[in-house]
């Protein structure tokens, strides 16, 4: 049994600490999925044709239901002797399918099975669009703890390059060269960071459809938690629950039921109707004549030179693509979901190798503060110290939410929400 531990989504206040952030629209992971959706085109669209879907229903239900039909005629004629006459019909037909054959059972439920896989392509629409914000999202948190690590960094520098000022009288030396080399090069680190967290930001909004110059606060992070789902169940979840393979297994069954459609008609067709007539002379003397007609309709196509036949033989082609489609789709589902689960996985070592990486270049960063403290310790020592500890970091949050996306992408894949 698959055991799921579901993400945390937690306020990140002793963050912002850290940023300077100007408050404007504030966006939780659900609320930005929520407005994705509303302002989603392809959700839209798969909408509309889930109406379409409805109306294809209720015109299937009505095609083998009653129906009336009137007919009015005005006739005047002019006799080269006698008077002339004017006369008004009226005549009332109701009718009803009394059997088809089965072709109009089979168009039923074909149209009612068209709507649900209207409602299920939407979604996965919506699934679709879940994951793309997803993923934008984590991308802005990542890219703007990078930017309060590339700042923490040029503070540093800027406080090196401050003490070496006060203690070498020569302008010039080598460590205030080292040092001077090293802040710019954190400047530029900042820079870059600070380009590419307004570019994923402008990729959210464009996403959600929000005005380019809008603030945007973003109010939930990831918390990482191990994943304990084994990869055979995943696959099995995914082969169950996906909803595109639940649409082809509906399209096989719309399929053969196009096949009952075709055989239908290898069989008569029977239709019952009553008609009522109303004939009144406009005549000055004028009359009237009511009648009443009541029968049922046969019609069976005895001979049609082999081309039911063929249709029927098309129909059955189409079943069998339409379970050859099916099994590619599976195939490629169970590639999709064991890709995934091999990404978490590589997502999982990497988190755990950067977290070890973290503590160790912290502890170097202090070993050499301390001995430079006392005066022991190298400057380049101390710089490469900074360097690594940064680069540490830099590197455990690109894996933290590299193994969000992983781990979003496998439930996609599955077709379980990951909230």
């Amino acid at each position: 049994m698959i055991r799921w531990r579901k993400i945390i989504c937690i306020g990140v206040g002793a963050f912002l600490c850290q940023t300077s952030v100007v408050f404007g629209a504030q966006l939780s992971i659900r609320q930005a999925i929520d407005l994705a959706w509303q302002q989603d085109s392809s959700i839209k669209i798969s909408q509309q044709n889930e109406g379409i879907a409805a109306a294809a229903l209720q015109q299937a239900k009505g095609n083998n239901g009653l129906s009336l039909s009137t007919n009015a005629d005005v006739s005047h004629s002019v006799p080269e002797e006698g008077d002339t006459a004017s006369t008004l019909s009226n005549s009332l037909t109701a009718s009803l399918p009394v059997y088809s054959g089965g072709a109009n059972e089979a168009m039923i439920e074909s149209e009612n099975i068209g709507m649900q896989m209207a409602v299920l392509h939407t979604a996965r629409e919506k699934e679709n669009v879940r994951l793309r914000v997803l993923d934008v999202y984590y991308d802005v948190l990542g890219k703007r703890k990078k930017v309060a690590i590339a700042q923490d960094a040029v503070n540093i520098y800027r406080l090196y390059a401050k003490n070496t000022g006060r203690t070498y009288f020569v302008k010039y030396s080598g460590d205030a060269l080292r040092v001077a080399v090293a802040f710019s090069n954190a400047k530029q680190e900042l820079l870059n960071a600070e380009n590419d967290y307004e570019i994923s930001v402008r990729d959210l909004k464009n996403l959600l459809h929000l005005a380019e110059k809008e603030p945007l606060l973003l109010t939930d992070d990831f918390s990482v938690t191990a994943f304990e789902g084994n990869e055979d169940h995943c696959v099995n979840y995914a082969l169950k629950n996906r909803k595109d393979l639940m649409i082809d297994q509906y399209g096989i069954r719309q399929k053969q039921l196009a096949v009952k459609t075709e055989q239908a008609g290898f069989l008569p067709s029977l239709n019952m109707s009553v008609t009522t007539d109303l004939t009144r002379g406009m005549s000055t003397a004028g009359y009237t004549a009511h009648g009443y007609t009541a029968g049922i309709n046969a019609q069976w196509d005895l001979f049609d030179n082999g081309i039911t036949k063929a249709k029927v033989r098309a129909a059955k082609e189409e079943v069998r693509i339409a379970e050859l489609n099916l099994e590619k789709d599976q195939d490629a589902v169970r590639f999709a979901v064991r890709q995934a689960c091999f990404s978490i996985r590589n997502a999982e070592t990497r988190l755990a190798s950067s977290d070890r990486l973290v503590k160790q270049s912290k502890k170097y960063y202090a070993m050499e503060a301390e001995k430079y403290h006392l005066a022991g310790g190298v400057l380049l020592n101390r710089i490469d110290a900074v360097k690594f500890y940064l680069n540490a970091q830099f590197e455990n949050i690109a894996a933290k939410y590299d193994y969000a996306k992983a781990r979003a992408s496998l439930f996609h894949e599955m077709g379980e929400d990951v909230l």
